[in-house]
């Protein structure tokens, strides 16, 4: 862990990924598409767990999935439903329901 001295940014929390997920597989087929991932989390050489789930439902239309550092993924988790409860606290009759809306408010939020 690098010592953070007043300078902010991804850079200088970390070195390197610590909780790693390793494979995730999607195909697409006649019917609908359906997704994969493995359920070990690494930590360097070490299997630390054996039964983490990295694959998330989000809408009846739509699914997430990742591999890379598990806390990464936790944090989009927690920012996509905290969206969706906004969504729905607002009561505007926005709603995200599509793997577009997704998309966009990540790419957004990741940017």
């Amino acid at each position: 862990m690098l010592v953070n001295q007043g300078l902010e940014g991804p850079t200088t929390q970390s070195i390197g990924a610590v909780n790693v997920g390793n494979s995730v597989i999607a195909m697409k087929y006649k019917d609908g598409i359906i997704m994969v991932t493995d359920l070990l989390i690494s930590y360097g050489n070490t299997k630390d767990y054996k039964h983490q789930k990295r694959i998330e439902k989000l809408s009846g239309e739509c699914a997430i999935a990742a591999s890379g550092e598990v806390s990464d993924f936790q944090e989009i988790m927690k920012k996509l439903s905290k969206k969706a409860e906004d969504d729905e606290i607002a009561n505007d009759g926005a709603t995200f329901l599509h793997a577009r809306d997704y998309y966009h408010y990540l790419a957004s939020v990741q940017y």
